[in-house]
C-alpha cells in the first residue's frame, strides 16, 4: 500500500523526483484529456482535435502502465496505478487543487513575474 503521509511535491525528498515527474506528466495529459474546445473552433478542427486526443490518451496509458508503475515498484508502493491515481484525486480534492501540473505551471509564473515584474502589462 502507499503511504499516505508521502510528501510528495515537497522538494525535501530528492528520491520522489522522478515519481513526482511521472505525476506531472499524467496530470498534464489528463487536463488535455478534460480541456473543453469552443464548439465552432472544436467543429473547424475536429480532426485536429481527435488526434490530439487519441495521442494524449495513448500517452496517459503509456504513463499510468509502464513509467508509474515503474516508479511505483522501486518506491514499494503495493497497489495499481488506477488505484493510487484515485488515491491521488482525492488527496487533490482535499487540498483545493485540479491539477499538479497546472499548478506547477502557475507556480513557475507566479516566479518569473515575481522575477521578471516588467513583464506585467500595465492596464492604467
Amino acid at each position: 500500500m502507499y503511504n499516505k503521509n508521502m510528501k510528495i511535491f515537497s522538494k525535501k525528498n530528492p528520491e520522489l523526483k522522478d515519481f513526482e515527474e511521472v505525476i506531472l506528466d499524467i496530470e498534464r495529459e489528463r487536463d488535455t484529456l478534460d480541456e473543453q474546445f469552443d464548439k465552432d473552433w472544436f467543429v473547424k478542427d475536429l480532426r485536429e482535435n481527435l488526434n490530439k486526443k487519441e495521442k494524449a490518451q495513448a500517452k496517459l496509458e503509456y504513463l499510468k502502465h509502464n513509467k508509474l508503475r515503474s516508479e511505483m515498484f522501486r518506491l514499494n508502493i503495493t497497489t495499481t496505478p488506477d488505484r493510487f491515481l484515485d488515491w491521488l484525486d482525492d488527496m487533490k480534492k482535499q487540498k483545493g487543487i485540479n491539477n499538479f501540473w497546472k499548478e506547477e505551471q502557475y507556480k513557475a509564473w507566479r516566479e518569473d513575474i515575481k522575477n521578471h515584474p516588467e513583464k506585467v502589462i500595465r492596464m492604467t
